[in-house]
């Protein structure tokens, strides 16, 4: 999967590589208009003469195989009168043997797979029936707690009631959410303030 730094290193190369690129590729643009300069920037490659950094020349394949490919394959045709001769395999002239070894040996491994992004926050845990502290935070204010002190010891027993652990922490962050989205939703509903 392409990130954007890939992508945006990727389009630097090109614009430097592919002299006469005109208009160059926006590096600092948007993700989404990126990914369609780099697309259409595709279709001018000139094997023969545009060399890229494996890495580029890996953002390069990638984004030929999505579906696209086809109108850019139609484009290509359209703007240099052939189909494109790169077809995911960067062309080099003619290696020495020694470097034909070395090349075997590296097509012999296999990719290293793209490490995954870790998310920021993980989702809440749930107990084995499914109740979460957000569960617990809800169903203390229905007791009508007097102090926001009062809603947290409340929202702990009703954590631990349900197999979870008291958190005083967390339960205070949980109520400044739940008590802006009940002021939004029911504002008739008491909600302590200290």
């Amino acid at each position: 999967m392409l990130d954007e730094k890939r992508l945006r290193s990727a389009a630097k190369e090109m614009n430097k590589v592919m002299t006469g690129l005109e208009p160059p590729i926006d590096v600092q643009g948007k993700i989404a208009d990126l990914v369609k300069e780099i697309k259409e920037a595709i279709t001018y490659i000139d094997p023969e003469v545009d060399k890229f950094t494996k890495p580029t020349q890996d953002v390069i394949n990638e984004l030929e195989g999505e579906p696209e490919q086809d109108k850019a394959k139609e484009l290509h045709e359209k703007n240099v009168g052939k189909a494109p001769v790169n077809k995911g395999k960067k062309k080099e002239p003619e290696p020495e043997e020694e470097e034909e070894e070395e090349e075997e040996e590296e097509e012999d491994e296999a990719p290293e797979p793209e490490p995954e992004k870790k998310p920021k926050k993980p989702a809440p845990k749930k107990n084995g029936n499914g109740y979460v502290r957000t569960d617990a935070v809800c169903e203390a204010l229905l007791l009508n707690p007097k102090t926001i002190d009062d809603w947290v010891k409340k929202a702990n027993a009703f954590m631990v009631k349900n197999g979870g652990k008291a958190n005083d922490n967390e339960n205070k962050g949980l109520i400044k959410l739940v008590a802006k989205v009940v002021k939004h939703f029911a504002p008739d509903q008491k909600i302590p303030t200290a």
